[in-house]
């Protein structure tokens, strides 16, 4: 990993920015996910999402993605072209 953390392959291209929520994250960051929030958005003709950190919207960063779970469970609803 390197740069920002983003999930790739959604199946279809986004239309514009739209929030993600993210309910469950596990141990995946090295940052309190307890204290701080974790969630994304898409981008206008992207096929991914972006994660955020905290209520400062603060990308996270791919040294923050140091955790042993592996786990990410979201929900999530985004308009297409």
């Amino acid at each position: 990993l390197s740069g920002t953390v983003r999930l790739s392959g959604l199946p279809f291209t986004a239309s514009g920015y739209h929030h993600v929520n993210i309910g469950y994250v596990g141990d995946l960051f090295s940052f309190d996910t307890v204290d701080t929030t974790v969630s994304g958005y898409t981008e206008s003709g992207s096929t991914h999402i972006r994660l955020l950190k905290g209520s400062s919207n603060t990308l996270i960063t791919a040294s923050e993605a140091t955790g042993t779970s592996n786990q990410l469970m979201l929900n999530f609803s985004y308009y297409t072209s």
